[in-house]
């Protein structure tokens, strides 16, 4: 039946539409903050 290839084709096409658009999705969901400069504590200069 040609019904059954043409469903057969799309499950596969948006398997593969999910699959590529899951790619790239486990890094952070913010931008980090750059940390503070750090400082160098007068009581510790010597």
């Amino acid at each position: 039946m040609p019904h059954r290839h043409l469903m057969k084709s799309c499950l596969a096409a948006m398997l593969l539409t999910l699959a590529l658009a899951g790619c790239g999705q486990t890094g952070p969901l913010y931008l980090p903050e750059k940390p503070a400069p750090e400082q160098p504590d007068p009581a510790q200069a010597h």
